[in-house]
């Protein structure tokens, strides 16, 4: 199973995410880095371990509606990925249309940058391939908030239209260490396979809490998971990272 670290941008700065609570965001404090620079949190959570991807929420992107104010953030962000052999960074950006001239950037550094759909940007009646750059892969976020979906009416059960990669958002578990969206997980995968769809890797987001989170989510069918807090506060050591990450790779 693939662990992927997050970094939540916001105004330049890593963030600390809560609950999907964005107003209340705070400058990211961490035991790991002395600042809140993106390019430093990053640098740091790859001294973990070697991921091979790395995945990041520009939430100027996502809530005002494409702002580039991240991008040279990103730019900067993509270099250092590909220099320590990161090969892949997952975008959530809202409804930017600088993804491809971002994708073009990363990929002289030797990074492929592949989008994310967040249900919670798309509007009524629109499908995510819609949003995704013309013939660019993409993943697709299903968003939800205290189980509840957020998103076009019918997407979060359409599971024949789902790209092959999807996350089981729950936004409200972020950064709380309340354990991860098992049921959801479990709910979509059932939608998936009813759909005759078992090409889809389940990616599950918020409430990682420790190494048995990620061995749960693993025996539940998870390909990956996203982690942010348990990194930084050190429930996921180095140990039991490195061990997910050779599993990954065998």
């Amino acid at each position: 199973m693939r662990i992927l670290p997050v970094l939540d941008l916001r105004d330049g700065l890593a963030v600390h995410a809560v609950a999907g609570a964005r107003e209340r965001y705070r400058p990211l404090r961490s035991p790991l880095v002395a600042d809140a620079s993106p390019t430093a949190a990053a640098a740091a959570l790859l001294e973990l371990a070697p991921f091979a991807a790395f995945y990041v929420a520009d939430l100027d992107a996502i809530t005002a509606d494409g702002s580039r104010r991240n991008f040279a953030v990103l730019r900067e962000l993509g270099v250092l990925l590909g220099r320590r052999g990161v090969r892949e960074l997952w975008l959530d950006a809202g409804r930017a249309a600088w993804i491809g001239e971002l994708a073009a950037a990363l990929s002289g550094a030797g990074v492929r940058l592949l989008p994310v759909i967040g249900s919670e940007s798309l509007a009524a009646g629109e499908r995510p391939r819609q949003l995704a750059p013309a013939g660019r892969p993409h993943a697709l976020s299903l968003d939800h908030r205290g189980g509840a979906f957020i998103g076009p009416r019918g997407l979060d059960f359409d599971a024949a239209g789902w790209p092959p990669r999807v996350l089981a958002m729950e936004l409200s578990g972020v950064g709380t260490r309340g354990g991860p969206p098992l049921a959801l997980l479990a709910a979509l995968r059932r939608r998936a396979l009813e759909a005759g769809r078992a090409d889809i890797a389940f990616y599950a987001g918020g409430g990682v809490r420790d190494a048995a989170d990620l061995e749960q989510l693993a025996s539940a069918g998870a390909a990956g998971a996203l982690v942010a807090t348990a990194l930084h506060d050190g429930s996921l050591g180095a140990a039991a990272l490195r061990r997910f990450a050779e599993k990954a790779a065998a």
